[in-house]
């Protein structure tokens, strides 16, 4: 997706929009450009490393209560 717009000069030109998948892919390679070819791994590393409560795997028992009280108050029909 792109739009026509003016430049400060009056020329005519097609922008690439934010949103868009070539706007994201400007703007990944703008972030590699400026972070590093790994910036998008060290930002995933950091999310994994910055757990600390170990979740449901972590706790068998508490799953299976969580997913009861769904099952409970959901609104979806029987399959």
């Amino acid at each position: 997706m792109w739009c026509m717009t003016r430049n400060a000069v009056g020329d005519i030109g097609a922008i690439t929009m934010a949103g868009t998948k070539a706007g994201g892919a400007k703007a990944a390679a703008k972030n590699k450009k400026l972070y590093g070819a790994d910036f998008y791994a060290r930002i995933g590393a950091k999310g994994g490393k910055k757990g600390h409560t170990g979740g449901f795997y972590a706790n068998r028992e508490l799953a299976r209560e969580a997913g009861a009280k769904g099952g409970r108050i959901s609104r979806r029909k029987r399959a």
